[in-house]
């Protein structure tokens, strides 16, 4: 049997007021997990990952996680799908794309055509290492856009070469209700290139 579909969803958060698990058994249990997925992912064509709690452990942890779920389908997949959930009072200028580039977690997807970045930064560099140019539709999901390098990198990335197949965009920002804009939020971009 082999999987084409592939949805994770990761939580890490604490329940109950309990600690989480120790690092040990966290890194045993996703070693596991995509040791056994490896068997039935050799042609898989659609990845979500979903990252719930991220900061509940440590990041090279999570890194590692990351990168070793990517790497299951970078070669095959042609639909990836990011996803965080942001712990409240974690730093909206964190940026995880960015912290993936930091740990050399972005390996090559050339058959990508449609991407979705939910909560997950934006990184020049990761759509570089992705080396996507097959990528057609990117939707984005962009935390705090109010920040000015926040701007300036996703308008960066719009202008790769990777990125010269890119025909369908939709990008939606928001700023948390704890974030008092300087200048007013920024509502959303939508449209056919």
């Amino acid at each position: 049997m082999q999987l084409h579909t592939l949805i994770l969803e990761l939580h890490f958060k604490k329940a109950f007021g309990l600690p989480t698990a120790p690092l040990s058994q966290i890194r045993t249990a996703a070693d596991g997990l995509v040791n056994m997925l490896h068997l039935v992912c050799s042609d898989l064509q659609s990845l979500t990952l979903h990252f719930n709690g991220r900061t509940a452990i440590q990041p090279s942890l999570c890194i590692d996680i990351f990168k070793n779920l990517y790497a299951l389908g970078a070669s095959t997949i042609s639909s990836l799908a990011l996803r965080v959930d942001p712990d409240p009072s974690y730093d909206l200028a964190n940026n995880f794309a960015m912290e993936l580039v930091r740990g050399d977690a972005w390996i090559s997807c050339p058959p990508l055509r449609h991407l979705v970045l939910h909560k997950f930064g934006i990184s020049i560099d990761a759509f570089r290492r992705m080396c996507c140019g097959e990528l057609m539709k990117l939707e984005a999901t962009i935390v705090n856009p109010d920040e000015e390098d926040i701007r300036d990198e996703f308008f960066k990335c719009l202008e790769l070469p990777e990125l010269v197949k890119l025909r369908k965009i939709r990008i939606q920002f928001e700023t948390p209700a704890s974030f008092i804009p300087r200048h007013g939020p920024l509502q959303g971009l939508h449209g056919t290139l």
